[in-house]
């Protein structure tokens, strides 16, 4: 995944011509969340969970962008604070 403006691409258009794959919902939704595009990790994880309610690490990814996000929103999110995580 090093050429990462050709993965979003490629996920975005799978979407586009499937929109019920919950993978690619998925996959960009944690895609975004390691390069900190908190909202619209946020956005592709809850489409995922829509689709798939028990999906375990939709849910663990999910609660680290709404931690991130509220860090965010308080001016405490730390440059590491995500490596723990994955």
């Amino acid at each position: 995944m090093n050429d990462f403006p050709s993965y979003e691409k490629n996920m975005l258009k799978a979407i586009e011509i499937f929109p019920e794959y919950k993978d690619a919902h998925e996959y960009l939704g944690l895609f975004y969340l390691n390069q900190r595009k908190f909202n619209e990790a946020k956005v592709q994880l809850e489409k995922t969970l829509q689709m798939e309610s028990g999906n375990i690490e939709a849910t663990k990814a999910l609660d680290i962008v709404n931690d991130s996000l509220r860090a965010r929103s308080q001016g405490s999110i730390k440059k590491d604070s995500l490596q723990q995580h994955f």
